[in-house]
């Protein structure tokens, strides 16, 4: 498993107990026979149901999508189930290593989840609307911790990235640590659609430029935006934080990086209406320290070792495993 794979593997672990209550019920069969047939695969007897694997189906399928990445169902679901099964062989491990989740932590876990929710009423209506009980989340929550102590315990705590190899990587992808120029902006905003008549146009650059001249007496520029502003950022005095290119409309983008600290600019006009802008401040373009960067770079390569760890941790288990499984195996291309 590639360490990227690590990363969503963990992403999606930790995703599942939300994932419960916000998709759509996975019909729950009464009899002892029906049920069987709902099971995906067995881990050393244990099983993995169907109700499961579609649930984590539709979440990688989600994933993959938001990535942009195209992948046919078969396969997101032969990835589902291959996620699965190495949760229930961490979790098998973690039990006979003696990791232990007490009702306390899981009691603090589980009223967690439940603050998401407005009132414990809508909680519990959301567990009957999805066919789930409350001891199927717990069971659930207990042993997503019980995984997690036991990568903590086995792996996390037990891999250190040495000086040389931060040092190594800071210099190998100096891209990583560029910091593009940036401006500290402001602006008053008179809304207008750019579909508008030539009258509304007129209107709402007389407003802007009836604020433009309270500017030119000497008035405030935070004051004059939380007066006149139709911004979201009128609160805050009309202020934007820093800005980098890419983020902000052309015209607005052309305007504020012109303008030197200090300076306010006329009036621009972008698709949103009119703006005057300011800016406070610039960071020209240039590049983070090794030691600004140091405990990103920690962070990331100790979670890519992690994930290395225990992937090959993971191919052993599944050499001395029992696993079958109910689901055909995509085609390969």
């Amino acid at each position: 498993m590639h360490a990227g794979n690590g990363r969503r593997f963990f992403v999606l672990l930790g995703s599942m107990l939300l994932l419960i209550l916000t998709h759509p019920a996975v019909a729950a069969e009464d009899k002892d026979e029906e049920r069987k047939k709902e099971v995906a695969a067995l881990v050393n007897g244990s099983p993995i149901l169907e109700k499961d694997l579609e649930r984590g189906f539709l979440m990688a399928k989600r994933e993959y999508a938001s990535m942009g990445k195209q992948m046919n169902d078969e396969k997101i679901k032969a990835a589902a189930l291959e996620n699965l099964i190495n949760q229930e062989l961490l979790y098998q491990a973690s039990r006979k290593s003696g990791v232990e989740v007490s009702e306390e932590d899981l009691n603090t876990q589980f009223e967690g989840l439940k603050k998401r929710f407005a009132s414990e009423e809508e909680f519990q209506k959301k567990l009957e609307e999805k066919g789930v009980s409350a001891k199927e989340i717990k069971s659930t929550m207990g042993k997503n911790l019980a995984i997690q102590r036991f990568v903590e315990e086995e792996f996390v705590n037990k891999i250190e990235v040495p000086e040389e190899e931060l040092t190594a990587y800071y210099e190998e992808h100096p891209d990583f640590f560029k910091t593009p120029e940036q401006v500290k902006a402001s602006h008053i905003l008179i809304k207008c659609d750019p579909n508008a008549g030539d009258a509304e146009r007129t209107e709402a650059r007389k407003k802007i430029e009836r604020v433009r001249e309270k500017l030119d007496e000497g008035e405030d520029f935070a004051d004059l935006a939380q007066d006149y502003s139709e911004g979201p950022s009128k609160d805050n005095g009309g202020a934007l934080g820093y800005i980098q290119r890419g983020q902000t409309v052309k015209p607005f983008e052309e305007a504020a990086f012109a303008l030197k600290p200090g300076e306010t600019s006329d009036i621009v006009e972008t698709k949103f209406g009119f703006h005057l802008i300011q800016v406070a401040e610039k960071k020209p373009a240039g590049m983070k320290s090794f030691e600004e960067s140091k405990e990103r770079i920690q962070q990331y390569l100790q979670r890519s070792k992690v994930s290395e760890s225990v992937a090959a941790y993971l191919e052993s288990l599944k050499k001395e495993a029992d696993i079958v499984k109910y689901q055909p195996e995509p085609e390969k291309e």
